[in-house]
């Protein structure tokens, strides 16, 4: 993997972070989930999102946020996997 310049990954950071930590969000299945933080995957250099389901915030989670910004398909239609609350 090529090295990238902390200057790029600071801007993709800065860009992340409006999906403020502390901000709720509820997952298309159903479920509320609480922004913990962005962070950048070092294998692959995605930005991610770490996030806690507000029932159990011990719990954390990691996905990129490529994946949590996607639309996916649920009952026949295209739905955002996570929305804000």
């Amino acid at each position: 993997m090529e090295k990238v310049p902390i200057e790029e990954l600071e801007k993709k950071l800065k860009e992340a972070r409006k999906r403020s930590v502390g901000s709720k969000w509820r997952h298309y299945k159903g479920g509320q989930y609480v922004i913990s933080g962005i962070s950048i995957m070092e294998a692959t250099n995605e930005i991610a999102v770490i996030y806690s389901p507000l029932e159990n915030p011990d719990v954390s989670f990691v996905r990129p946020i490529t994946v949590w910004a996607e639309l996916v398909e649920w009952n026949g239609k295209m739905v955002p996997r996570f929305s804000k609350i």
